[in-house]
């Protein structure tokens, strides 16, 4: 019993092994995608290797660029989510610190 009380994950690793930190990502992904084509998109490149990495930096350019946000993203070892550290955001002018659902507001 010892063994899986040692072996509990955080509420943080929970969230982060279904979905958490990327699932973040991909949300941003779909609005940007449909602002862009006025339609949902297929998202499949942001789960493949490599390719997410493509979509994280083009996701954090604009953050930036159009919205005023430094986004810090993590989406892992190989882009899986695995070992991943919280998505960390930060309003340019103000400085002040972000949630994920300020920032879906603020771009929707």
């Amino acid at each position: 019993m010892e063994k899986i009380e040692n072996a509990k994950m955080s509420d943080m690793e929970m969230e982060n092994v279904a979905g958490g930190t990327h699932t973040e990502m991909v949300e941003l992904y779909r609005v940007f995608e449909s602002k862009k084509s006025g339609k949902h998109k297929n998202s499949i490149g942001v789960y493949l290797p490599g390719f997410n990495e493509i979509a994280k930096d083009g996701i954090k350019k604009r953050l930036r660029n159009d919205y005023g946000i430094e986004a810090h993203i993590d989406i892992g070892w190989l882009g899986m989510g695995i070992s991943s550290e919280c998505n960390t955001y930060k309003d340019i002018k103000t400085g002040r610190s972000m949630t994920h659902q300020e920032v879906m507001q603020r771009i929707k």
